[in-house]
């Protein structure tokens, strides 16, 4: 689920009513909504990334509300209205969903959102396979994806949609990569972002190699050639005071929304849940690829 609308309707609380949608609302509707600003004014407190990947507050800084101009800020760091509007948008462009198959591949003749980004960030083209059909041989021509660990390329109703940081241990890695893909000065490090998030920070969408660059591997999956052991480098997942003001935006609008619509989740899951479905953190892995990496728990690095 996205969380773009939460976001913004808690910007628009915490700064009051401008840009809210009013239109054809009775005085009593937008009394119920989220039109008008915050009753009680209050500082929410700053969180961090550890070095370890764990979230943790930051008890000696706090995030001020100014109203005018209209901005947040904290020790090194502000934000205005309109840069909270363009992250928060930014964010929600590289939002794939749950249906990673129908965003990337379409359903029914109908494009998928992110149809034409994942085939060029993933060279996929037409390619003439073999194939039998009763007790003959011949070819059929397919759309076919490279498995990005190792480059054998499949069909694409075949290649599986692999999560880069895992679901269960890489929340917070990819959260950084797509801060990172921004490139609006969120991270300690944006100048050394991997291969997809630069392609996509200069809006070049060329095709990116497989991590497999040596043809005799290439269908050795077991080799674990397709990933590099984890580097446990905190600097790389740090956030600049920016980044840190941002992602406590995010944490407060999730936990503060009323009648919470995401079940038991806390607000930190929510958000983190979010980036791992993003475009930056879903690659096309072939089934042995796929199986091997999850097999090893391996964690890939921050690339």
């Amino acid at each position: 689920m996205s969380i773009k609308n939460t976001v913004k309707t808690f910007v628009r609380r915490i700064f009051g009513a401008e840009g809210s949608r009013t239109s054809g609302r009775t005085a009593a509707e937008q009394e119920t909504r989220y039109d008008k600003p915050l009753e009680k004014w209050r500082d929410f407190p700053v969180y961090l990334i550890a070095a370890d990947g764990t979230v943790m507050e930051h008890v000696a800084n706090e995030v001020q509300i100014v109203k005018n101009p209209e901005q947040l800020v904290m020790a090194g760091a502000s934000l205005t209205r309109e840069a909270l509007d363009q992250l928060i948008d930014g964010i929600d462009e590289l939002y794939v969903g749950q249906d990673y198959r129908r965003a990337f591949f379409g359903h029914n003749q109908v494009p998928g959102k992110f149809q034409q980004k994942f085939a060029q960030l993933y060279d996929v083209q037409n390619k003439t396979l073999p194939a039998k059909f009763g007790n003959d041989w011949g070819t059929v021509t397919v759309p076919c994806v490279p498995c990005y660990y190792c480059g054998l390329a499949l069909p694409s109703n075949v290649i599986e949609i692999d999560h880069w940081f895992e679901q269960k241990a890489g929340k917070v890695g990819s959260m950084v990569k797509v801060f990172r893909a921004m490139n609006a000065g969120l991270t300690a490090q944006p100048g050394q972002a991997g291969r997809r998030v630069t392609a996509l920070r200069q809006n070049q969408l060329a095709a990116v190699p497989t991590r497999n660059t040596n043809a005799t591997h290439s269908l050795d999956h077991a080799r674990g050639n397709f990933y590099r052991p984890n580097v446990q480098d905190g600097s790389k997942q740090s956030l600049t005071p920016a980044g840190a003001l941002f992602f406590s935006l995010l944490l407060e609008a999730c936990r503060y929304k009323p009648q919470h619509p995401y079940g038991i989740k806390t607000a930190t899951d929510t958000v983190l849940d979010y980036f791992l479905s993003s475009l930056v953190n879903l690659v096309p892995a072939c089934g042995a690829c796929n199986k091997a990496k999850n097999n090893r728990g391996a964690v890939v690095p921050y690339a």
